[in-house]
């Protein structure tokens, strides 16, 4: 750091060092003190000034908040959703014989998709089918024989345990038969396993298997299948909204990214609201014949509301947002508070105020200058809730009115 040295310090020694520049010194050192009482006169006259725009107050339109009916549609988003989805998988293990579709390619209702390699199934199916008819034939000669006996048996020349056994005989036989045959019935159910055909026309999504691949069943699915002939918007609705809502009723959607409206019907209300955010889920169907709506576009949903709802409505120029919440200022006084509030976009000028604010706030739509909370502020306009401001003030505070000359100003 330096060292400050006065300008009485200094004159000495430049007196002792060059006597010929005494007068000199003299004359600089009194210009010195001139020129830092000057500087200090000068600072001490701003000082007021300063104080004085400090002081000024801002001046500020505000609008009264009130409640009333207000009647508006409000948006909520959604991914579109497909009517059925589903992963294809295969029911038994084997190795991918042939792929007969591709992606993105429309199927039928129980179209061929994947066929596995079924020649061992089909060797046990045909076997499986040769042991039953066995069995049938075998069952077929025991009770052909017991026919021919119990005859004899009536008349005694056959003892009657003799035909008893061979009745036993007959009912395993019929026995070993129908097990047979029904485990034939399951072989050739397992062989059609072996073709994975579509369960509901759609179109083909993905199919993340090649040809000659092992699946089994603990394995992913081989095949998505989408049904887009409607497609879905699952959105929650708030509690207040509710009662405007109907299965069977209407409702339109934004979507953005073509450019239209779609309108689609209500299919399910939800009987359950979360504790927490006070909504109900509420599903829309909407048709899809073009196949231009695709699973996942973002919608902005909407239902027509048949009355109007009561709440408070404020201009949207005075919310204000930061990266965490939004917030207004109120007028209190001749100061203003900072309030946290919740609101929801009516249109493009105005919000409902949800929290943070009740009738009679009177809230800042438009400033001369930024605002805190130690802000003096003069309100120079009032215009009612819900309406713009007539006239925006002047971008530099207004000044006051210059004031009456006395006898004492003219002297």
């Amino acid at each position: 750091p330096m060292n400050y040295v006065s300008p009485r310090e200094v004159l000495p020694f430049f007196s002792r060092s060059f006597p010929g520049l005494r007068g000199l010194a003299s004359v600089a050192l009194g210009g010195s003190l001139l020129f830092a009482a000057g500087c200090s006169e000068e600072g001490a006259a701003q000082l007021p000034v300063a104080e004085e725009e400090r002081a000024a107050p801002v001046d500020v339109q505000v609008v009264t908040v009130t409640r009333g009916p207000i009647a508006y549609v409000p948006e909520i988003g959604a991914h579109l959703l497909p009517l059925r989805a589903v992963d294809l998988g295969a029911d038994v293990t084997a190795r991918v014989d042939r792929i007969f579709v591709e992606e993105g390619e429309q199927v039928r209702r129980n179209q061929p998709l994947i066929r596995l390699d079924a020649r061992y199934a089909r060797a046990m199916a045909a076997q499986t089918e040769a042991m039953a008819s066995s069995a049938q034939v075998q069952a077929a000669q025991y009770a052909s024989e017991f026919e021919r006996i119990h005859p004899l048996t009536e008349r005694g020349a056959i003892a009657v345990s003799q035909a008893d056994q061979l009745a036993a005989s007959r009912d395993a036989a019929r026995a070993s038969a129908e097990a047979s045959r029904s485990a034939a019935g399951a072989a050739a159910v397992s062989l059609r396993s072996y073709t994975i055909r579509a369960p509901f026309a759609g179109v083909v999504e993905t199919i993340p298997t090649e040809l000659g691949e092992v699946v089994s069943p603990q394995g992913s699915g081989i095949l998505r299948l989408l049904d887009l002939s409607e497609v879905e918007a699952r959105v929650r609705v708030a509690e207040s909204q509710l009662p405007g809502i109907q299965e069977g009723g209407v409702a339109t959607a934004e979507l953005r990214s073509l450019g239209t409206h779609i309108e689609g019907r209500i299919v399910r209300v939800g009987y359950e609201l979360d504790p927490l955010t006070h909504t109900a889920s509420v599903m829309v169907r909407f048709p899809n014949a073009d196949g231009r709506l695709r699973a996942g576009m973002f919608a902005y949903v909407s239902f027509p509301q048949s009355a109007p709802v009561e709440g408070l409505v404020m201009p949207a120029t005075g919310v204000r947002n930061t990266a965490t919440e939004a917030y207004v200022y109120t007028v209190e006084g001749n100061g203003v508070r900072r309030v946290v509030v919740q609101v929801r976009p009516i249109n493009a000028r105005e919000v409902v105020v949800l929290s943070g604010l009740e009738a009679g706030a009177r809230v800042i739509v438009h400033s001369s200058a930024p605002l805190r909370d130690d802000v003096q502020v003069r309100v120079s306009a009032a215009p009612s809730a819900g309406q713009a401001p007539s006239a925006a003030p002047s971008a530099q505070p207004t000044a006051a009115p210059a004031p009456t000359p006395t006898p004492e100003d003219g002297e």
